[in-house]
C-alpha cells in the first residue's frame, strides 16, 4: 500500500491511495475538512475502486447547540445514507444551556447584558453570547489552565471591562463559571485649550476629580476622556503648568460625543 498526503489549510488534506493484492489493484482519491472548534463545516470527499467502485461523500456542520452530520455512499452497488445529530443540555447557574455535546469539561461564559460577543479558549473561536451575555463552551480540558477571552471589538465603544482574558481549570465532566464584569462608561472628545485659543500642549495629563485614571492629551489638545458624569471637573496638568474646566456633559444617544473646543482655566473654575 502507497499513500500519499498533503494539507490544503489548517483543517483541510487531501491524500491518494493505492493498494496491490493478489486480488487485484485498487486506488482512493480523498479531500476532507475537519470541523473547527466552534460553529462552522466539514465535508468529506471520496471516490476510488477497491473490490468495486467506491463513492462516498459528508457533510458536517456544528453550532453551539448541536452536530450535525448528512453521509451518503456507494459500494458493491449499494446506496447507502446516513444522518447523525447529537448534543447536550448543561444546567448551571440557575440556567439551562443546549450545547454540543458535552464530553469534557464546560465553562458558562458570561459577559453581563452583551449579546454577540465572540468567546476564544486556546485563540480558537468556541462560542457567541446570547441575548443575555451568556455562552457556553462544552469541551475544556479538566485539571488544566484552559486560556479564555472576549473579543474586545465585539464591545461597545461605551463598555469597559476589568479583564479581556481569564483562566478556567475545571474538574473532570464539571462545570466553571468564568465572570467578565462590563460596566457602561460615559466618554465624549474634546479640543482642550487655554483661555488665550491655543492649543493644550500634547502630553499634557487630564484627570477627574475622584478617579485615578489618566488621559493623555494628543496633537490640537485632541483628548478622549471617560467617567463623565454631570458636572465633571478635569484636572490638566503639563510640565510646571496647570489648568482647570468643568464639563456638563448634556444627555445624548451618541455613546462618544464630540464637545468640541473646551476652554481650560488656569485661574478657578468656570463652567464650559
Amino acid at each position: 500500500m502507497l499513500i500519499l498526503s498533503h494539507s490544503l489549510g489548517a483543517r483541510t488534506t487531501a491524500s491518494a491511495s493505492t493498494t496491490h493484492s493478489n486480488n487485484g489493484q485498487g486506488a482512493l482519491l480523498q479531500v476532507q475538512q475537519n470541523l473547527p472548534q466552534g460553529s462552522g463545516i466539514g465535508y468529506k470527499l471520496l471516490a476510488g475502486r477497491e473490490d468495486s467502485e467506491r463513492a462516498e461523500v459528508g457533510i458536517n456542520l456544528q453550532n453551539d447547540i448541536g452536530t450535525y452530520a448528512f453521509e451518503a455512499s456507494r459500494f458493491n452497488e449499494i446506496n447507502y445514507v446516513r444522518g447523525t445529530a447529537s448534543g447536550g443540555l448543561a444546567i448551571m447557574n440557575n440556567a439551562v444551556f443546549p450545547s454540543r455535546r458535552i464530553n469534557e469539561s464546560f465553562a458558562v461564559i458570561e459577559v453581563p447584558e452583551q449579546p454577540g460577543i465572540r468567546i476564544y479558549a486556546e485563540n480558537q473561536w468556541v462560542a457567541t453570547t446570547d441575548r443575555h451575555g451568556q455562552a457556553l463552551i462544552p469541551a475544556l480540558r479538566p485539571y488544566q489552565k484552559n486560556q479564555i477571552r472576549i473579543e474586545q471589538a465585539d464591545l461597545p465603544l461605551n463598555a469597559q471591562a476589568d479583564t479581556f482574558s481569564m483562566t478556567a481549570t475545571p474538574y473532570f465532566r464539571s462545570g466553571t463559571v468564568l465572570n467578565f464584569p462590563v460596566k457602561t462608561v460615559q466618554g465624549a472628545t474634546m479640543n482642550l485649550q487655554l483661555e488665550n485659543g491655543q492649543a493644550v500642549p500634547a502630553g499634557a495629563k487630564v484627570s477627574i476629580s475622584g478617579y485615578s485614571d489618566i488621559f493623555p492629551v494628543g496633537l490640537k489638545g485632541k483628548v478622549y476622556i471617560t467617567g463623565l458624569a454631570g458636572n465633571t471637573v478635569l484636572h490638566v496638568i503639563w510640565h510646571n503648568r496647570f489648568c482647570q474646566s468643568i464639563i456638563k456633559l448634556e444627555i445624548s444617544e451618541d455613546p462618544i460625543p464630540e464637545l468640541g473646543n473646551v476652554t481650560c482655566y488656569s485661574n478657578g473654575q468656570k463652567p464650559h
